[in-house]
């Protein structure tokens, strides 16, 4: 059996690679260690894994909720999500799932199963061979890149204001601006207490 490595997100980066154009990358950090594995995702991906991540609320249901909630309505649970995979560049996951009698393991793209995987807050564990090739490790945890003249433009904005602008942009489905208007908004009140 393969030596497993559990992992815990980081975060999420935009890649600026012509060969891969609308792509992200999602950074995930050995729990305890400091070796990282980037897996390049799409955008529907992402935003399903950001919304997570801030904890932010979409209007409707996206599709990895959709997903989660039919499982705990059939009292299934997510254990674990296991890349088990990496071949010509690409990550291959499963899912073990249980419905308190059997327990199944179910192929799935990587991208999904870490979303799916936030939600049902389980663990995700990569083998220590794909660790060892594709492992590295940064000189910083993805530092924060903001874009000064929407920064700028957020803070003209009073609090009441700031509220408004957040759910237009989570309705809008503009989860980079309803992130960064968040953390103004939690900036302000953290300032204020």
């Amino acid at each position: 059996m393969d030596i497993r490595v559990k992992l815990q997100v980081l975060g999420i980066r935009y890649t600026y690679s012509q060969a891969q154009v609308g792509a992200y990358a999602l950074v995930l950090g050995e729990e305890g260690g400091i070796r990282r594995v980037r897996i390049i995702i799409g955008t529907p991906e992402a935003q399903s894994i950001a919304l997570q991540l801030e904890n932010l609320i979409p209007p409707r249901p996206l599709t990895h909720d959709l997903f989660c909630t039919f499982a705990r309505a059939f009292n299934i649970q997510l254990l674990e999500v296991y890349i088990k995979k990496f071949e010509e560049g690409m990550f291959y996951s499963e899912l073990l799932f249980d419905d308190g009698i059997n327990q199944i393991r179910i192929d799935s793209r990587t991208s999904d199963a870490i979303a799916l995987a936030l939600r049902a807050k389980c663990p995700i564990y990569i083998t220590e061979a794909i660790m060892n090739q594709v492992g590295e490790v940064f000189e910083e945890d993805l530092p924060q890149e903001e874009n000064v003249s929407d920064k700028e433009e957020i803070e003209e904005y009073n609090l009441e204001d700031l509220y408004n602008r957040l759910q237009e942009a989570i309705n809008s489905e503009d989860y980079e601006t309803a992130s960064s208007i968040r953390d103004e908004i939690k900036r302000r009140e953290n300032k204020n207490k």
